[in-house]
């Protein structure tokens, strides 16, 4: 893969998450403007659902994204509650996305969802990227 610049890379998987909803048949609407949001899930019946786009790290058997703003490693920015109802996640390691709600993440700054089993044999408190998966 060529190197790509982080806001080509964020373009790069925003593109991923859409075209993964659109080929499960959902409306994508794209707002025109600076949002807090990427783009607009047309749920139908008048539902629309905001959807804020991340990318994802692979490492140790678990993806890692950021639900802040961030530069120079360090986050800047609040939280989305109230402004986004999904998180979309791509992984360009696995060249799968993932569409998590905002309850799940609720106020954290990161979060891990497990591809792997872990290796201290945890089952608690586990997000399973399976059980997100688009």
């Amino acid at each position: 893969m060529p190197y790509l610049s982080s806001s080509e890379k964020g373009k790069a998987a925003e593109l991923a998450i859409m075209s993964a909803l659109a080929r499960k048949g959902k409306a994508i609407l794209v707002p025109f403007g600076e949002y807090r949001y990427d783009f607009v899930i047309d749920e139908g019946d008048g539902k629309f659902s905001r959807v804020q786009c991340k990318t994802a790290v692979l490492k140790k058997g678990a993806l890692t994204f950021y639900t802040a703003s961030r530069k120079d490693g360090i986050s800047h920015g609040a939280n989305y509650v109230g402004e986004i109802e999904y998180f979309g996640i791509y992984s360009f390691a696995l060249d799968k996305v993932y569409l998590i709600p905002i309850e799940v993440i609720g106020t954290k700054k990161r979060m891990s969802l497990r591809v792997d089993e872990p290796r201290n044999r945890q089952k608690g408190r586990i997000h399973w990227a399976s059980e997100y998966e688009v």
